[in-house]
């Protein structure tokens, strides 16, 4: 071939070789942008504006660009080197950092047709403002419209945050812009559905339905619980009737379809407070300033918020909690571990203002999240919406309801002030030892349903009733613990109360009269009474009746000498009165009145029994006795309402004298239980443990049973159960010694 040809094929090989290497660096970048964005005036750099770092997507498919020249570096075009691949209808992460000092402006472009230039609207697919840190996602929708599978151009603006918004061309007046590539890929995926709205509980019947579905669908059907549907991408829908509702979402492509339905998502109630006739707004955020948790009621209402920087927020829909009229709440707010003023209203008169008598309901100044107990005042408007409203802001802010609120922000609550009853009752004085108590419910704020527990789960159902004045017969002897909770249509409230039940079925004693007190003085109490086996102490003065009878028991000698002992009040001059209910009839006559003492502290004495007395005999009858001033005149009847003091009863068993009486040794012998049915231990000192003989006796001296005992045991048993009910004398005795007790057996 002649020289001069293969010159010229030289020529076009080489003409060809850099055809192609340009053509594959070209292929590897954007079509360039019809315009490009000036730099900012150097002398505004000082700023410290710029954009420090642009990350899009992660991995291999991502890229993140730390730039370190900001404003400094002007107009930066890495489009061809730093890019990220995302895939249609996919949601991509994009974050801008800018001025570490200072608040800027972001948006960001992408050329979806890759013609060279940017459309203002329709191609801007990020935007933050007032930030230092940018932080979001965008989605490439699944559009013929939009090239694939080539590098499209990715145009980051910033700018000051008091400056003009960027646009895709115009130059900042204090920051930067920076191109980048992304490819876009087709998705061959059927649609991932999600979708969401703002607020899922709503005092509004229109709610906004936000599509957040993956994978580029084409096609929608929405069912929203209530019968209709839409095919809306992004529908707005109405409900006609409150309630909860059901939603549900299908999307399709040409790879297939995906449905998701969210069970109750949607809650339509129209429990709204008056609408407020202002809306405080913050003057200029700052420093973290303002409400981030309500803790209402510990647990009662709880709320986390956005600080100050997001100003006013009303969570009247949202956030409704019930109280009741009188009672205390605590409260706690978390302002941000700084130093805050806040006020605490509530719309009482539903006027939508907070200026009425006391709606200034709690102040608190300069407090670092503050805690502190609210009392509910009561209002005319009852189980109404209210709306509450909390204010926190900077220390010393003239700020009020509806203004003046500086650094802070305020927040709006739904408060509902109810009055349901508040529980109260009574319980009847225990005149009876068969364990049966009376109840009567005496809540205020008209009560209409009653459940009482009575805390004797032995007694079964029964320990239950649903009426307003129940009786309950208990178990056995104890204390209760008796709960009344009373209802209305306002409400519940409760109460407990300890009650000591006493019951001795062997106690057979008649109902009497149960005197009142007009005043409870504790120094006018009887805190000692003691007579042959009754030896109770009384501190408690809470009660100013108290049936000891059913415990408290002794056998007295008819004709002999029975002292009897009293304690009052070591400084208070008292009367003190001993009746004793000799013919069993319930009633107490002045001729059954066998003591009678005024003085300090120890009443001592002989009961001293009226010429002719002859009560019943081996039969326990009850012993009443009361206190009262010395000062009162006449002397008070056993049955008399009295002004101060106290009334105890117990029993005693009148028993005629016998040949064979206790001795000295009497005290040494211990038998329990006594009284008894019969069956009883004997317990006996040394002197007699080697050889005794024990015998009982009769009132009339007979020998009813007996019995040798040789090597006893310190504590014997004994079955006298074969004889009949009475008083009987136990006598143990040896050659030297001898001892002799009485023993009831019922």
């Amino acid at each position: 071939m002649p020289k001069p040809y293969l010159l010229l094929l030289r020529a076009y090989l080489l003409l060809f070789t850099f055809f192609l290497l340009n053509h594959t660096v070209f292929a590897q970048c954007p079509v360039a942008s019809s315009c490009t964005p000036g730099n900012a005036p150097t002398s505004t750099f000082p700023f410290g504006m710029g954009i420090f770092n642009v990350s899009v997507g992660s991995g291999a498919n991502g890229f993140s660009n730390a730039t370190t020249g900001g404003a400094s570096a002007g107009y930066q075009d890495y489009s061809c080197t730093q890019k990220a691949t995302v895939l249609e209808g996919v949601s991509t992460s994009i974050s801008v950092t800018t001025n570490p000092n200072a608040n800027e402006n972001v948006r960001a472009w992408l050329d979806l047709n890759n013609n060279g230039i940017f459309d203002q609207t329709t191609e801007l697919i990020f935007s933050s403002v007032n930030a230092k840190v940018h932080t979001g996602s965008f989605t490439i929708p699944a559009s013929a419209a939009v090239v694939k599978n080539a590098v499209l151009r990715l145009r980051v603006s910033a700018d000051n945050f008091s400056s003009a918004l960027p646009t895709p061309c115009s130059t900042p007046a204090y920051s930067q812009v920076e191109d980048y590539g992304i490819t876009v890929v087709p998705n061959t995926n059927k649609p991932a559905v999600a979708f969401s709205v703002n607020n899922p509980v709503t005092c509004s019947p229109t709610v906004q339905f936000q599509n957040l579905t993956q994978n580029g669908a084409t096609s929608y059907l929405w069912e929203f619980g209530d019968g209709t549907t839409s095919n809306a991408a992004n529908p707005s829908h109405t409900y006609a009737a409150t309630g909860t509702y059901t939603v549900k979402l299908k999307a399709c492509n040409l790879n297939g379809c995906d449905s998701l339905t969210q069970t109750n998502f949607i809650t339509y109630h129209n429990t709204s407070p008056t609408i407020s006739s202002c809306i405080p707004t913050t003057q200029n955020y700052c420093c973290n300033y303002g409400i981030t948790n309500v803790n209402f009621g510990n647990g009662l209402m709880v709320n986390s918020s956005a600080n100050g920087s997001v100003g006013y927020e009303d969570f009247t829909c949202s956030k409704i909690f019930t109280v009741s009229a009188g009672k205390s709440y605590p409260i706690t707010l978390n302002t941000g571990n700084i130093l805050q003023d806040v006020r605490l209203y509530i719309d009482l008169n539903n006027d939508g203002a907070f200026t009425g008598p006391n709606e200034t309901i709690l102040q608190l100044f300069s407090q670092v999240n503050p805690v502190a107990n609210i009392i509910m005042p009561t209002t005319t408007f009852l189980n109404v919406p209210l709306r509450m409203r909390i204010v926190s802001d900077i220390p010393g802010s003239m700020f009020n309801s509806c203004s003046g609120i500086q650094l802070g922000q305020a927040e709006d609550y739904t408060i509902k002030i109810i009055e349901p009853p508040f529980a109260t009752f009574n319980y009847s004085a225990q005149i009876l030892c068969d364990g049966t108590v009376s109840f009567s419910e005496s809540s205020m704020r008209n009560p209409t349903s009653w459940f009482w527990n009575f805390g004797d789960t032995a007694s079964g159902q029964i320990n239950y009733s649903t009426l307003q004045h129940p009786t309950h017969t208990f178990s056995s002897a104890g204390i209760y613990n008796v709960t009344l909770k009373s209802c209305n249509s306002q409400g519940c409230d409760s109460i407990s109360a300890l009650i000591n039940v006493a019951k001795n079925q062997s106690m057979n004693l008649p109902s009497v009269c149960i005197p009142g007190i007009n005043f409870n003085r504790s120094k006018f109490a009887i805190s000692k009474v003691q007579l042959g086996n009754i030896i109770n102490i009384t501190s408690d003065s809470s009660h100013t009746y108290f049936n000891y009878a059913c415990n408290n028991f002794t056998n007295l000698t008819y004709g002999s000498n029975n002292q009897v002992s009293i304690l009052t009040h070591h400084i208070e001059p008292i009367l003190v009165q001993i009746w004793i209910d000799m013919n069993n009839d319930g009633v107490f006559n002045w001729s059954e009145n066998v003591f009678m003492s005024a003085s300090i502290y120890n009443h001592y004495g002989t009961l001293d029994f009226q010429p002719g007395t002859n009560p019943v005999r081996n039969t326990y009858l009850r012993m009443r006795v009361r206190s009262t001033g010395a000062s009162q005149v006449p002397f008070p009847l056993a049955c008399d309402n009295i002004n101060v003091g106290e009334t105890e009863d117990y029993a005693v068993m009148f028993v005629d004298p016998t040949g064979i009486s206790e001795n000295d040794f009497s005290n040494s012998i211990s038998i329990h239980p006594n009284p008894s049915n019969g069956t009883f231990s004997l317990e006996i000192p040394s002197i007699f443990q080697e050889h005794f003989q024990l015998e009982v006796h009769n009132l009339i001296g007979q020998i009813v049973a007996e019995r040798e005992l040789k090597n006893a045991e310190p504590i014997t048993q004994i079955d006298l159960s074969y004889l009949p009910k009475g008083v009987y004398l136990v006598r143990v005795f040896n050659h030297t010694n001898s001892a002799v007790k009485k023993v009831v057996i019922y």
